[in-house]
């Protein structure tokens, strides 16, 4: 009984394994196909931006409560 749960953990544990050992080599193969790649050129003119709106005006913080009635 306990050779058998060894043998199903130790399974599971090396299916764990390749799993990380797949996406590192996943990872380490589109780290290497983007750095292969000549990066794009920018823009030769300035992108210009425009206000659609005017900025709304922040209204002005509440008063402060007023202070508590002095004690009798």
């Amino acid at each position: 009984m306990t050779g058998s749960w060894a043998a199903a953990q130790r399974r599971r544990r090396l299916a764990g394994m390749g799993a990380v050992l797949g996406v590192h080599v996943l990872a380490g193969v589109a780290l290497m196909a983007g750095l292969g790649r000549k990066p794009s050129d920018s823009p030769e003119q300035p992108v210009q931006a425009r206000l659609i709106q005017e900025p709304r005006a922040i209204p002005p913080p509440p008063p402060p409560p007023p202070p508590p009635p002095p004690p009798p």
